[in-house]
């Protein structure tokens, strides 16, 4: 299933549900890096640190499951935790 922008979903629930082996392309890792980098940025993360890859182990986890859109990467990933 792959969630659109529109569609409100919690991330402790999609954290509820097995991630399924999905193939990236070329343009999907640029999607999570820039997520990622976003993320970071916001929070003033340092790219190296265990904390960012623990933020990115998150946005692999939503791509996993199905999101794709970035606006909802970055609005799921906001409510979860703080700066």
């Amino acid at each position: 299933m792959v969630y659109d922008c529109s569609t409100r979903y919690h991330l402790k629930m999609l954290r509820n549900h097995d991630p399924i082996a999905v193939a990236m392309e070329p343009e999907d890792l640029q999607l999570l890096q820039r997520v990622v980098q976003k993320i970071c940025d916001g929070r003033g993360i340092i790219k190296d640190s265990g904390r960012a890859t623990d933020i990115a182990a998150d946005v692999i986890g939503l791509f996993q499951r199905g999101v794709r859109c970035e606006a909802q990467f970055l609005t799921m990933l906001a409510a979860d935790t703080a700066p």
